[in-house]
């Protein structure tokens, strides 16, 4: 049997190649039953080329049935079947040639067959790309900067020869096959790189077209600006840019109203968010070449008397300031903005669909995640908006879909509309990405949790599990965890987590920030953004969530993870908010040096460095004496109420500015310095009064705002100030207990514990019993007691759903007001003498499955002075197991007026915008 089919096989081979002879010897007489003979000979001969590929190595007659494909007369060879059939031999005959490691002849036959078929050049480059994607796949290197230029330029001889070319491309024709070329690379993530680069030094020189070279630059700088590798090629592609833009505004002046400026309105928007990417590429190259040698920050020294650190728990946090301020990153961020405001004057004008709307809309989803990155939150929703009109105008419905995901993600206010055309677009076209598609159902899921919309949600889960197991949708299953994290923390009535909650938000956000560690380096600009974001978030909400499990070495653990990556990408305000947690994780522990430190370098990053101080020389055994305090507001205080500037339209940074008040106040306190205390406590409220004045008011906001009245109230609990501390524990409560903001489950903890201190038998006046019980739970315990972790006693019902918190507690049916809780420092040593009492509270919350109690986390290192006639804080050492005698001379300069009348506390109303006087 096996012979049998060797021998017909071998026969029908041969009359095969009898006929292609015959058809050669026919188609120079031109006989009339040639197209008649083709129909009939051509496709078996295709099918036997195919079963020859698939057998055997020899290739000699499947190039013998293309080559006389190939010399038919134009009206035969222009038909549609005659180049389907062509097209299959040359993608088969091209990867067999690829598997034997010949690039260079598959490109040949490529060439060949280019100029028989001009006019299908998109569907021959498209094989053209596809081998290169499989030669590099295979781990070869050679051949792969060959372009169409070299092939008709070195291969000019055997393409007449052997493949009986009579007509070679002409310079035009090269110059529209090089652009096609770059195209089809540019839709390969894995040949964005060299090729690309190659085939665009070659096109520049041969044409002088403005509009063609600014359309090539734009992918020449997508590569450049995606990896180290190409950094030269940046600096020149950069300053080419520049030139571009001049060349390109002439002639846009030139044919202004005209189809050709609306492109060259979109190809000049390009160029400047190809240009931002340059910049921001630059800043990073820099930072990563600083970090590479110790690092070096500008600041004052500690105003405290620098300690030893246990080598086991450091906070040799330091990042180099240098390329993370705010103020030096403005005028890169220019750009994004001017080419976002180029590209909605394009759209505006826009009638018909054009070829480079292709690369604006991808660079118009990055834009959206760059915003994203750089805690941009009002300008990435604006981006969504304008994508998803310009991919709706243009009938591009994957970008659409995309830009109402990312809109459902943020829990914007978005039309219903555009949700139910997306689901519509998602069922009936399969234009749609089945990754993108999941993204968009994870979306509409957390915006509906979140809406409490419970019974729209069952039925979109029911079919997301259905599919995603055909997917290795891995990065998509972290991106559900992080929402839900999101979704989880957002809810206000989840005021205390069950400790199964929180062990699997744990491990969930481990394996998103093991996965954003694995794929640091995609070749994807998008995918790299989008992995950066996730790295960072999930650092960050590690770090939060166990510093409110009161695990300060598991949460600065996490928190330094990433503190170096967001300095080599150079992003300040999420740089920020990782040296915020760090600071309070410091302050909370008790390391005072490192927390001052910190401090400075958040202050320099956001540039309110408005503090100087002067030290004088001490003796070791006697705190340092704090001398001229000056402060001076944030400068975006005094802009107009219309200015549209970074800092008056940024809610993050001026949130993080109200952290780094607050968090001064606090390290004042700490070190006894009650005057500059006070100080930061006043302007923190100004600041928040200012943001409020705005409805410039979100979730991470209204927790901020909660803090600092928390903190407040309990430093004038400190001063026996018990009217005041009753006032601004008051407009804690507007934080806490309002349905329209969310503050985390720690901060409505903290405010019950300090209204049970704060519970008196009238509102004016604290009688002399309760008021020593307060002082008495002020004082701060000895060394023993301030490392050693207590949790007081703290009946559940006080952590209920409700969302209106009472002093008083129901226990076993009778109502007693809650105890006050003292102060206390983290347990944050090592030493191993201690090793049995201070083990970390993870550990204890894995042992007994009980919901975790929180605890007012902030220390209190001084303790009022016991004469009258003295004034100042007496301050003891961290470390030391006695107090210290010497009491410290504080004097204040320069400081903030108040009078009588306005040193008032100021009360938010949650409903109301306005301020009331209390």
């Amino acid at each position: 049997m096996q012979l049998f089919f060797i021998k017909s096989y071998t026969e029908a081979l041969s009359s095969l190649q009898t006929c292609l002879e015959w058809l050669n010897r026919m188609k120079y007489m031109n006989c009339p039953g040639l197209e008649y003979s083709c129909a009939f000979i051509f496709p078996a001969s295709v099918n036997m080329s195919y079963l020859v590929i698939s057998h055997t190595d020899d290739l000699h007659f499947v190039s013998s049935t293309l080559k006389c494909i190939m010399s038919l007369p134009r009206k035969i060879i222009h038909m549609d079947q005659y180049f389907t059939m062509a097209s299959c031999l040359i993608s088969c005959l091209c990867h067999k040639l690829v598997e034997n490691g010949k690039l260079d002849e598959s490109l040949l036959v490529i060439t060949a067959a280019l100029c028989v078929w001009p006019n299908s050049a998109k569907s021959l480059f498209a094989i053209w790309s596809d081998l290169k994607h499989n030669y590099i796949a295979a781990g070869h290197e050679d051949h792969l900067e060959l372009t169409i230029f070299d092939v008709v330029l070195q291969k000019k001889e055997e393409l007449k020869k052997d493949w009986e070319i009579l007509a070679i491309p002409s310079n035009d024709e090269i110059v529209n096959f090089l652009i096609m070329e770059m195209e089809s690379y540019f839709e390969n993530r894995l040949l964005r790189d060299k090729p690309i680069l190659t085939a665009f030094s070659v096109l520049r020189k041969l044409t002088g077209d403005v509009f063609v070279c600014g359309k090539v630059l734009i992918m020449a700088m997508e590569v450049s600006t995606s990896s180290n590798k190409y950094f030269l090629d940046l600096a020149k592609h950069l300053e080419l840019s520049e030139k571009m833009l001049i060349l390109l505004k002439k002639q846009l002046i030139r044919k202004k109203g005209s189809k050709e400026a609306v492109e060259l309105e979109f190809l000049i928007g390009n160029i400047l968010y190809q240009q931002f990417r340059s910049e921001i590429r630059k800043v990073r190259n820099k930072s990563e070449t600083e970090m590479a040698l110790p690092a070096f920050v500008e600041s004052v020294k500690p105003s405290i008397s620098i300690q030893d650190v246990n080598p086991n728990d450091k906070c040799d946090v330091n990042p180099n300031i240098a390329n993370l301020s705010v103020e030096g990153q403005l005028t890169t961020l220019v750009k994004l903005d001017q080419a976002f405001q180029k590209w909605q004057i394009a759209f505006s004008k826009a009638t018909e669909p054009l070829d480079i709307m292709k690369i604006t809309l991808e660079n118009l989803w990055n834009t959206g995640l760059l915003y994203r990155l750089y805690c941009m939150e009002d300008e990435e929703i604006k981006t969504w908006k304008f994508l998803y009109s310009v991919a709706k105008k243009f009938n591009c419905i994957e970008k659409k879909v995309i830009a109402v995901s990312e809109l459902l993600s943020m829990n914007s206010n978005i039309d219903s509309s555009w949700v139910s055309e997306c689901l519509e677009d998602i069922s009936n076209s399969k234009d749609v990405l089945p990754r993108i598609k999941f993204v968009f159902q994870i979306n509409l899921v957390q915006h509906k949790l979140i809406k409490n919309k419970i019974d729209d949600v069952s039925s979109i889960l029911q079919s997301f599990y259905l599919d995603w197991k055909k997917y290795n949708l891995t990065k998509i299953l972290f991106q559900f965890k992080m929402n839900n994290f999101e979704s989880i923390l957002s809810k206000n009535n989840l005021i205390n987590y069950p400790i199964s909650d929180i062990i699997h938000l744990q491990n969930s956000l481990k394996m998103c920030l093991s996965y954003a560690q694995s794929n640091i380096i995609p070749r994807h600009f998008t995918e790299l953004t989008q992995i950066h974001y996730i790295g960072l978030k999930a650092s960050q909400d590690l770090g939060e969530l166990y510093w409110y499990m009161k695990a300060p070495r598991n949460a600065r653990l996490y928190l330094k993870s990433h503190i170096n990556i967001a300095q080599k990408l150079s992003v300040p305000l999420r740089s920020a908010q990782l040296l915020s947690l760090l600071t309070w994780l410091d302050l909370d522990c008790g390391k005072l040096p490192e927390a001052c430190e910190k401090l400075d370098n958040l202050e320099a990053i956001l540039g309110v460095q408005n503090t100087e101080n002067l030290f004088t020389q001490t003796n070791s055994d006697y705190s340092p004496i704090l001398s001229r305090p000056r402060i001076k507001l944030p400068t975006f205080l005094e802009h107009e109420k219309t200015c549209n500037c970074f800092y008056c339209k940024n809610t993050e940074y001026k949130r993080l500015v109200l952290e780094s008040l607050v968090l001064r106040a606090e390290y004042s306190v700490l070190i006894g310095d009650k005057n500059n205390a006070i100080i930061y406590f006043k302007a923190g409220i100004k600041v928040l009064e200012e943001i409020w004045n705005k409805k410039e008011v979100n979730r991470a906001l209204s927790t901020s705002g909660a803090r600092l009245w928390l903190k407040y109230s309990k430093f004038q609990c400190l001063l026996k100030n018990f009217s005041e501390a009753i006032k601004a524990n008051q407009v804690a409560k507007n934080f806490c207990t309002s349905e329209d903001f969310f503050t985390h489950s720690k901060i409505v903890f903290q405010f019950s514990n300090l209204q049970s201190e704060l519970n008196t038998e009238t509102k004016k006046q604290i009688s002399d019993k309760n008021q020593q019980k307060i002082i008495k739970h002020l004082k701060t315990p000895n060394k023993v007691e301030r490392w050693t972790f207590k949790t007081p006693t703290v009946p559940y019902s006080i952590l209920s759903t409700k969302n209106t918190i009472s002093p008083l507690t129901n226990i076993k049916g009778k109502k007693t007001p809650l105890q006050p809780i003292k102060f206390h420092f983290y347990n944050s040593s090592d030493d191993e003498e201690n090793e049995k009492e201070n083990k970390t509270v993870s550990q204890k919350f894995y042992k007994y499955k009980t919901p975790p109690k929180l605890v007012i986390t902030s220390p209190l290192t001084l303790m009022p002075s016991k004469k009258k006639d003295k004034k100042g804080f007496n301050v003891f050492s961290d470390e030391s197991d006695n107090l210290f005698s010497k009491k410290t001379s504080i004097r204040s300069e320069n400081k903030i007026q108040t009078s009588s009348k306005t040193s008032d506390l100021n009360t938010y109303s949650v409903k109301k915008t306005k301020i009331k006087n209390v």
